[in-house]
C-alpha cells in the first residue's frame, strides 16, 4: 500500500454500478416527485388546496428548518435587577 497518498480505485464521487443503474431507471421512468411538485405549485388552473399541499410537501427539500435551541437564562444578570 502506498504511504500518504491514495492510489487506484474509483475516483471520489463516482457512482458504483447499482447506483448508476438506479439513477438510469429513475431517469427513464419520468419526473420524480420533487420534479412534479413544483409543476403543481406553479399551475394556476389547480385548486388552491392542491397548490398549498404541493408547496408544503416540497418545502423541506428546498428550505432548511431552524434547529431548536434551549434558551439559557441567568437570574443573576446585573440588568435584571434594574428593570422596573
Amino acid at each position: 500500500m502506498a504511504q500518504g497518498q491514495k492510489t487506484g480505485g474509483r475516483r471520489k464521487g463516482t457512482q458504483n454500478k447499482a447506483t448508476a443503474e438506479k439513477a438510469a431507471d429513475i431517469a427513464v421512468s419520468g419526473p420524480t416527485p420533487l420534479e412534479y411538485m413544483p409543476e403543481v405549485m406553479r399551475d394556476a388552473t389547480r385548486k388552491p388546496q392542491d397548490i398549498f399541499d404541493a408547496a408544503k410537501a416540497a418545502a423541506p427539500y428546498d428550505h432548511p428548518s431552524l434547529a431548536s435551541v434551549e434558551a439559557k437564562t441567568d437570574d443573576t444578570h446585573p440588568f435584571v435587577a434594574c428593570l422596573p
